[in-house]
């Protein structure tokens, strides 16, 4: 008790543990507290630079060591992700990534079908073309307004979701009207049926069918505009909470 009355109590305490920041946000604010150390250290340089610039007896050599200074400011604020190809060689452990090759060649043996490092399409001619969605990779849907985008992007989330769990962030249409068109979908019961009410008496029936299955689908959506490092946290807390 008396060290509690000593950090000023425990309402003291207890708002401190509901403001301090969540570890799903640490990435995040790692990021945030590199960009104003580097905002710092630059800022000091400048001040450096404008103070001896005139003391200068060289100014290409002057140049060239204030620009070093701020690479080297760069460097500290950019993770390292260079790898040689040796690296890489020995992801897979001992064995080696020769070991995880020869496994991908025994699966296509025995199922006839392309291994796939990450998630299946859902799509079997899809994956022999491009191997799934691989780990790691950014896959681009692009084509004019009105061309069916958000239907396919649905279509994979319709065959993936049953399995494995999706992050939607959804800046134009709603959780509810992308619900609804992925049971129309799941149904084959037109959109527009659904939303006015004027299903017939079978295609009731399949709504019903069709619609606990999409309920029971682990498919989370984000309703939203964001700009790009927001997106990122998103993402992030999608993946931190829902796995």
């Amino acid at each position: 008790k008396e060290l509690i009355d000593k950090v000023k109590g425990a309402p003291y305490l207890l708002e401190l543990a509901q403001t301090a920041p969540s570890s799903i946000d640490l990435a995040s604010y790692s990021s945030i507290l590199k960009e104003c150390w580097a905002k710092r250290a630059a800022l000091e340089e400048v001040k450096k630079f404008s103070a001896s610039l005139s003391k200068a007896q060289d100014i290409s050599d002057f140049l060239e060591g204030f620009s070093k200074k701020f690479v080297s400011i760069s460097k500290d604020i950019t993770s390292n992700t260079t790898q040689s190809f040796a690296e890489v060689s020995a992801l897979e452990g001992s064995s080696g990534y020769l070991a995880e090759l020869a496994f991908r060649r025994e699966y296509f043996k025995k199922h006839k079908k392309p291994f796939v490092d990450g998630v299946s399409s859902g799509y079997v001619d899809l994956d022999n073309t491009i191997g799934g969605f691989g780990n790691s990779n950014l896959i681009i849907i692009a084509s004019r307004p009105g061309m069916g985008k958000t239907a396919l992007a649905l279509n994979f989330a319709q065959r993936i979701g049953s399995n494995h769990p999706i992050g939607i962030v959804s800046l134009e249409m709603s959780a509810i009207q992308l619900y609804e068109r992925m049971l129309s979908m799941e149904a084959e019961v037109p959109g527009d049926a659904i939303r006015e009410g004027r299903s017939t008496d079978k295609e009731w029936e399949r709504i019903e069918r069709a619609e606990p299955n999409i309920s029971r689908m682990s498919i989370y959506i984000q309703e939203g505009s964001y700009f790009l490092k927001e997106l990122v946290a998103k993402a992030r807390n999608l993946k931190e909470e829902k796995s």
